[in-house]
């Protein structure tokens, strides 16, 4: 019964990527805060070992650079897409978004 589990936990390794780990810190984050973020329980939330965590980010700080570049990136997006809109009311709608 145990090769099963095996195969399905090798499978997930193989298919998590980067982003996976960052959306699942984001998650973590935004249900525990930061004291829930640890290596162990983001490889739960992606479903993974620990070496698949090591094997897409040679460390802790390797990890948390990523996620703080998803993070800029994504505001970003944001405040271009807020500078780009094209009514006063969008521009506030994604500030408050934003803010929040």
């Amino acid at each position: 019964m145990s090769q099963p589990h095996v195969a399905t936990t090798a499978a997930r390794a193989r298919r998590a990527t980067q982003r996976d780990f960052v959306d699942s810190g984001f998650a973590i984050l935004a249900d525990s805060g930061h004291r829930g973020l640890t290596i162990h329980g983001l490889c739960r939330h992606v479903g993974v070992s620990t070496g698949s965590f090591y094997h897409h980010f040679a460390n802790w700080d390797h990890f948390v650079a990523a996620l703080l570049a998803q993070w800029e990136g994504d505001q970003e997006r944001q405040m271009n897409a807020a500078a780009a809109a094209d009514s006063q009311l969008r521009r506030i709608e994604i500030a408050r978004d934003l803010a929040s």
